[in-house]
Parts: structure tokens; sequence; C-alpha cells
């Protein structure tokens, strides 16, 4: 009776220990898990995150290139008016500058 119950004290302590050795990997495994699910998360938002960056400058570049468009349609109706601007202020300025130029020369 007394080996008997010796033999089962040693038996539930073996146990015992297994159970806590078991518990032990089992809590590893589940730490490891965890952190490589937390890394695995922070590697999907970081993803994520540069992905919504890319698409607003996407987004900007298209945006820039309707108001570019946009504005050079607006500018075929504008610019002969411009250039005929500019010819008329070229003209006006050289005409002055050829009346100077004139009454420098006549003026020795």
């Amino acid at each position: 009776m007394k080996k008997r119950a010796e033999a089962q004290e040693v038996v539930d302590e073996l146990l015992e220990d297994q159970r806590s050795v078991r518990n032990d990997l089992y809590r590893q495994a589940n730490e490891e898990y965890e952190a490589e699910l937390k890394r695995y998360k922070g590697t999907r938002e970081e993803q994520i995150a540069q992905l919504n960056a890319a698409r607003e400058r996407e987004d900007m570049f298209i945006r820039f290139k309707e108001w570019l468009y946009f504005a050079l349609y607006r500018a075929k109706s504008i610019l002969p008016f411009y250039f005929m601007f500019l010819v008329v202020a070229f003209y006006l300025y050289s005409i002055t500058f050829m009346r100077s130029m004139d009454r420098a020369l006549t003026h020795y």
C-alpha cells in the first residue's frame, strides 16, 4: 500500500511536471504567434499607408493634369489676343525708342 501510494505520488508529480512543461510550451508558442501576428499587422498597416500615399499622389497628379489641360484649352481662345497685345506693345515701345533716339541724334 505504502509503495503504491509513493508510486502514485511520483506519477502525480511526473504528470504535474509534464503538464507544466506542456503549458509552458503552449504559452511560449502562443507568445511567438502573437508577436508574429503583431509584426504582420504592423507591416500590413505600413503597406496600406504606403498604398494610400501613392494613391493620393496619383490623384494629385491627375488633378494637376486636368487643370493643365483645362488651362490650355481655355488659353487657345485667349492666346491670339495675348500675342496681338504683345505685338502692339512692342510696336509702341519701338516707336518711343525711335523717337528718343531721333531726339538724341538731332541734339548734336
